[in-house]
């Protein structure tokens, strides 16, 4: 019988040179690799930071009055402007910061609140402002103020005025009724803390004052609203605490305001309604 048996060889060494170009293609690969998704990388972020299609094109102010709304589009285009840490666009959609913007709107405009909403390239920022100017009807003649209670002008057809006056700034531009008889200027504190009633009236609760009525020498307000609520407040205490109380009284649905006529707040710790 014919034995066969496979001879034992020893491991077949490579080649050095052909190990040399292993590793050359290895090292190319993984640099191109690197290359590549650096490259990737950079164009996303160009297109993610830079892409003029992720800027914001338009600005809409909403709720500014004619004269206040141009100033208002032109400083939100200014501090959109320019770019951030010398390198990030302001007006990116992304990287405006709108607590920022919100924070820089109050303190340079006269402003009770300032929402900012963003869709696709348009910047919407609906404000409310303070008040400016009111109208106070003293013993059947009418008086132009501005917030700090300075004397503008006074209005011969108190009637006329009313009208034209509501027809133009709607049914909640301030008018202050003086029905307290004696003639006399109203105090400097009063007239702040009745800009003060209309202003934060509106900011902090769902009703629109139309009217204030200036009942007594005490400091009693009644406040008609568009909800036909009417209001009773006092000069004599904090306005913050008794708004407080109306805005309890609102948030925990304890009353229908369709079903109310008046609601009183002149009492400490008290609330009456009916």
């Amino acid at each position: 019988m014919l034995w066969m048996r496979r001879r034992r060889t020893a491991p077949m060494r490579l080649n050095p040179y052909f190990q040399s170009q292993q590793r050359t293609r290895t090292v190319r690969k993984r640099v191109l690799r690197v290359f590549v998704s650096m490259v990737s990388i950079a164009g996303l972020g160009w297109a993610l930071l830079f892409n003029p299609l992720m800027r914001i094109e338009y600005v809409e102010v909403v709720g500014a009055s004619p004269e206040t709304a141009p100033e208002l589009t032109e400083a939100i285009e200014s501090l959109l402007d320019g770019h951030r840490w010398l390198l990030l666009p302001r007006n990116h959609r992304w990287l405006y910061g709108s607590d920022r913007l919100v924070r820089q709107l109050l303190a340079r405009f006269p402003l009770n609140s300032v929402l900012v909403s963003q869709r696709h390239r348009v910047l919407r920022v609906d404000v409310q402002e303070k008040t400016r100017l009111f109208y106070v009807v003293q013993n059947d003649r009418m008086y132009a103020l501005d917030r700090m209670g300075m004397l503008l002008q006074e209005i011969d057809d108190v009637e006329r005025a009313r009208v034209t006056v509501e027809g133009e700034r709607g049914s909640g531009f301030p008018i202050l009724y003086d029905e307290r008889g004696g003639g006399e200027a109203i105090p400097p504190a009063w007239l702040e803390s009745l800009v003060v009633l209309f202003d934060q009236i509106t900011a902090r609760t769902m009703l629109s004052p139309r009217t204030l009525t200036l009942s007594d020498e005490q400091g009693r307000v009644d406040i008609a609203t568009d909800a036909d609520v009417t209001l009773y407040m006092t000069l004599a205490r904090p306005i913050d605490a008794q708004l407080s109380k109306l805005e309890a009284l609102l948030e925990q649905n304890v009353v229908d305001l369709s079903a109310l006529t008046y609601i009183d707040l002149r009492f400490t710790h008290r609330v009456f309604y009916h």
